[in-house]
């Protein structure tokens, strides 16, 4: 909760740079640009999409970093000055739920490469291994027992400071994405005729169909991405310098996003041409090409692809839902829990949750947990209005003080709430007809839902600017009168103590403490206010 110290702002724009070259090489990310296919596009459409949604993803992340590498503070503590101090309770519940789900999902992804790698290591005795469980497990013996491997083993990580995390992303960045390319390849050797030309639909979209298809194609790169723009504060508060959060940032989204679109779009088109059958997921495409192709060679390419895959998995898994989750349990109980503490319970309930049931049994749900990028879009595009009306002066001292700038009325802003009501609810009409398609809904309301994420982050923002000069704010309008960001050289000696200098809050400045408050999280001190 407290601005990071200065010894652990170590991250530079390497390894933010390393974080998104690695991160576009995901499972995710391939099946995602794949997936846009089923839209009836063209392969240089589906292309055209997702980089423009790739944009947007960059810009998007960059802009909300800035914040939290000016002052080193995460996302929790942010919250408090655009939602107030018990309000931002709210949508840090909000990303926790998200990021508990996400935390088992990601778990189970890892295994299912794990099962693949196990399968190359013991042929037909891994893969006829007999099922116990009954059919509404919704899980294989076999898939359970690589899960749990998984779940366990993953443990250990959680033992990384996360200021030192920034190493597993290097390694992730240089063993990653060669592997990546190296399955593309094959795809491309074994099938390369049908790279451009399989479709899956020999009548292409025209006119307004077309164009609605391309934007909800834009939406759902975006959407995809739409948990690590939320989050990104919680790894941009170590940077050294706020520079190394901008322009590196949104040219390595840009760049490698878009590039791994186009391998994943490629390379599914070409195996699908060769198998007559379409696989999404990177998982499924080794199991087929190891029913196909039983041979020591590709059992080893396989095995490898999968192990590195498995891992890579859990490197984002850590750094996107389980620091998320430990930030957001840090908050909202922290006489017991830190960030690590927090992702160890994430972890322990993330099992407790069954991902495997939840991903075989529910579709609904997946397309609820696509949908929440829409509650999630509008959150951070508050928190980025209220700090360029700010001119981004935000008093550090007041974020651990009741009765401060950011107490608002009794802890609570109301305007973002309104704010935040007013860009969500258009859009939930059209996800609630994602559950259930047999009742008609007029198309304004399904094309809003479309493009649901841009709908909702920019009224969010504009609703939130105008509410606010409609009902002023006697803190924000004294920050606008201060240059841009000036509000940090004048606490420059509160962000740069280290533990030890004097006698603070967990090492901030502080000279006296009270225990947390019964509704869990407001610092009340005597001096902080005067720092």
């Amino acid at each position: 909760m407290d601005p990071s110290r200065p010894s652990e702002r170590t991250w530079t724009w390497i390894h933010y740079s390393c974080v998104w070259y690695s991160y576009s090489f995901t499972s995710g990310g391939w099946a995602t640009a794949s997936a846009l296919l089923s839209l009836k596009l063209s392969w240089w459409q589906t292309v055209l999409a997702c980089f423009v949604g790739s944009v947007i993803s960059g810009l998007a992340t960059s802009i909300n970093s800035r914040q939290a590498a000016v002052y080193h503070i995460g996302f929790p503590t942010l919250q408090r000055v655009s939602f107030g101090m018990y309000g931002s309770l709210f949508p840090v519940f909000t990303r926790a739920v998200v990021a508990i789900l996400w935390i088992g999902v990601s778990v189970y992804q890892s295994s299912l490469f794990l099962d693949v790698a196990l399968r190359c290591v013991f042929g037909n005795a891994w893969y006829e291994i007999p099922n116990t469980l009954p059919a509404s497990a919704s899980i294989t013996t076999r898939k359970f027992v690589a899960c749990f491997l998984v779940w366990i083993c993953t443990y250990p990580a959680l033992a990384f400071r996360i200021h030192k995390m920034r190493h597993l992303w290097t390694i992730k960045a240089v063993v990653v994405p060669p592997v990546t390319i190296g399955m593309f390849i094959y795809c491309m050797v074994i099938g390369s005729k049908g790279a451009t030309s399989y479709t899956l639909s020999p009548q292409p979209l025209r006119g307004s169909a077309l164009g609605w298809a391309f934007v909800y194609a834009v939406q759902a790169i975006v959407g995809q991405f739409s948990p690590m723009i939320a989050s990104n504060p919680d790894i941009a508060r170590y940077a050294k310098k706020p520079s190394d959060t901008g322009w590196p940032q949104f040219l390595t989204i840009v760049i490698w996003k878009s590039l791994l679109c186009m391998i994943g779009i490629f390379g599914t088109n070409a195996l699908a041409y060769k198998y007559g059958e379409t696989y999404w997921n990177l998982w499924d495409m080794c199991d087929a090409i190891l029913t196909h192709n039983w041979t020591s060679g590709v059992r080893f390419a396989i095995f490898i692809f999968a192990i590195i895959m498995a891992l890579s998995e859990q490197v984002k898994n850590l750094s996107v839902n389980l620091i998320s989750f430990g930030a957001d349990s840090a908050c909202l109980v922290p006489k017991y829990l830190n960030i690590n503490r927090g992702m160890v319970l994430g972890l322990t309930i993330s099992f407790v949750i069954q991902p495997w049931h939840i991903l075989a049994t529910a579709k609904s749900f997946l397309t609820f947990l696509t949908g929440y990028s829409l509650f999630l879009g509008a959150i951070p595009a508050i928190a980025v209005a209220d700090y360029v009306l700010r001119r981004g002066n935000i008093d550090v001292s007041s974020l651990y003080t009741a009765n401060q700038d950011y107490w608002y009325q009794k802890g609570w802003n109301w305007k973002a709430y309104v704010a935040y009501v007013m860009a969500v609810w258009p859009v939930v009409p059209g996800l609630a007809h994602q559950f259930n398609t047999s009742h008609s809904m007029s198309a304004g309301w399904t094309n809003l839902y479309k493009i649901g994420w841009l709908f909702a982050t920019s009224m969010g923002a504009f609703a939130y600017v105008g509410l606010s000069y409609a009902f002023k704010d006697p803190a924000m309008f004294e920050a606008r009168k201060h240059p841009w960001e000036a509000y940090v050289e004048r606490q420059q000696s509160l962000l740069d103590k280290e533990p030890g200098e004097c006698s603070t809050v967990d090492g901030y400045g502080v000279e006296e403490r009270e225990e947390p408050s019964k509704k869990g999280f407001v610092i009340r001190t005597k001096a902080v206010a005067e720092v």
